[in-house]
């Protein structure tokens, strides 16, 4: 389903409005896992990731630092491989970045792609 957030049109899960507080929980729990996985350096990154990275000028510990500090904003569920989970948070420069991921059924986090939302201050 489409539900309006400011300007723009967002998926949505209706369940996870039925459910209310629990899905803070359970984003919650992802969260602390992806972070965990990133602690472990239990992660691989895609090479379109990296090309990302590279027009963005950002480095992997800047993927891991926006990681580490960030949150998830959204859950994408329609993926027959599994949920998808866009994470915001700063890079080590202070730039919001946002950051595509899923985890594996192997355990492992795969970072699909990463993107800066703001440019670099000069």
């Amino acid at each position: 389903m489409l539900r309006k957030v400011g300007t723009d049109y967002v998926l949505y899960n209706p369940w996870d409005v039925l459910i209310g507080e629990a899905v803070g929980v359970r984003r919650s729990r992802v969260l602390q896992s992806i972070q965990q996985k990133v602690i472990q350096n239990s992660y691989q990154v895609t090479q379109h990731a990296l090309d990302e990275m590279r027009k963005d000028m950002l480095s992997t510990p800047d993927v891991k630092h926006a990681i580490r500090r960030g949150k998830i904003v959204q859950r994408f569920t329609r993926d027959r491989r599994g949920p998808r989970y866009r994470l915001t948070g700063p890079a080590r420069d202070g730039r919001e970045i946002n950051v595509i991921c899923r985890i594996l059924d192997s355990g492992v986090l795969r970072i699909i792609t990463v993107y800066a939302t703001e440019e670099i201050q000069q």
